[in-house]
């Protein structure tokens, strides 16, 4: 099991680790005292991973998630099941990263699964066109 988590405040740019050891990024978000977090879970199964997201996926930390979930990307599962339950939001820079994760997954023959989305979330990805590209359930 692998953790990973992304850290946003208020007039700030930083990158280190938290007392967990995860991966820290603090940026720019408008507004006094905005914050958010956005943290995850995978755990791998033989051929299978399944990843736990909560949070909001957005520019701030798309790239940290991009990173953390790259090994998906260059092993050999044959199924990614990712839970959505506590995902709040994702930006156009998530539905990116969650594009480029489809393709390569797609490329190779394996099969990658977002469950139980919000239903606010899940409209992105329908506005998007992007629940006709990635299995939604």
């Amino acid at each position: 099991t692998r953790e990973y988590n992304g850290t946003a405040l208020t007039n700030a740019e930083v990158e280190g680790k938290n007392e967990n050891g995860l991966t820290t990024e603090t940026g720019w978000v408008e507004g006094e005292g905005a914050t958010y977090e956005f943290t995850g879970t995978i755990t791998e199964e033989g051929s299978r991973a399944s990843v736990r997201l909560e949070g909001r996926l957005d520019t701030t930390n798309a790239d940290q998630f991009m990173k953390d979930i790259t090994p998906l990307m260059d092993g050999n599962h044959t199924e990614i099941d990712m839970d959505c339950t506590d995902m709040e939001y994702t930006s156009s820079q998530g539905l990116r990263m969650f594009l480029m994760l489809q393709k390569n997954v797609s490329a190779r023959g394996a099969k990658l699964v977002l469950r139980n989305m919000k239903p606010h979330v899940k409209e992105v990805f329908d506005i998007t066109g992007f629940s006709h590209i990635i299995t939604i359930l």
